[in-house]
């Protein structure tokens, strides 16, 4: 165990800097029936239109028609976490696996099958990186990204700055006293593509390592 730890530890954690941090939601057990379902129905979600009025910079009086008392509603982005850990549906045989454990650690999944993510996946990632999240990128179809000329380095380096190839990416971050945030990406690959039995368990282990590392940095900021 010491010498994987090592050798987890000293594969590559990488770290950036960015700002804000937001209250983390408690996550209920769901079916993956029923993850997939609401995804589904949120993604057949209608999106909201929106009018915006600029101000004018002119001293010229304006004539303006008038208009029906109908409410505007007005579309605001939220950053609001889903009380899910599924970005995307359990569907992998990765996630499949993993499943339970994801529940219980409270990770957030989501699979680069789903790139390009769409605007609510954006947002929901974005939320969960201020405040901290453990995310776990599922890239165990690598072919899917070849398909659109990108590399999960380049799709998980866009939210957290940088990253390396692998086979299933933990990301995640401690936030400082200044508000910056500390990052700390971990990639993992499958040595056996007959077997996923040791990229699970090195996947278990990663997560349990990660989250040792973010309580020594969180401990070792309060203290300075």
């Amino acid at each position: 165990m010491a010498n994987k730890k090592s050798l987890l530890i000293g594969s590559a954690l990488t770290v950036c800097a960015a700002l804000g941090i937001l209250w983390l939601s408690s996550t209920p057990a769901t079916s993956p029936a029923d993850i997939e379902a609401a995804i589904e129905a949120q993604n057949e979600t209608p999106p909201t239109e929106t009018a915006v009025v600029p101000a004018s910079n002119s001293d010229d009086t304006q004539t303006v028609a008038p208009v029906s008392p109908t409410p505007v509603h007005v579309d605001v982005v939220s950053e609001t976490v889903d009380t899910t850990p599924w970005l995307s549906a359990p569907i992998t045989p990765l996630s499949n696996e993993l499943y339970d454990f994801i529940e219980a650690e409270e990770v957030s999944y989501i699979s680069t099958t789903d790139y390009p993510f769409d605007e609510h996946k954006q947002t929901q990632l974005r939320a969960l990186i201020k405040q901290g999240s453990m995310i776990m990128f599922d890239n165990t179809d690598p072919d899917y990204l070849d398909s659109y000329g990108v590399s999960e380095t380049e799709v998980v380096s866009e939210y957290f700055g940088t990253a390396s190839e692998g086979d299933v990416i933990i990301a995640t971050g401690v936030t400082r006293e200044n508000g910056s945030i500390h990052y700390l990406v971990l990639p993992l690959r499958n040595t056996d593509d007959a077997d996923t039995s040791q990229l699970i368990a090195d996947t278990k282990l990663a997560v349990t390592l990660l989250k040792e590392q973010k309580t020594d940095l969180a401990s070792a900021n309060r203290s300075e």
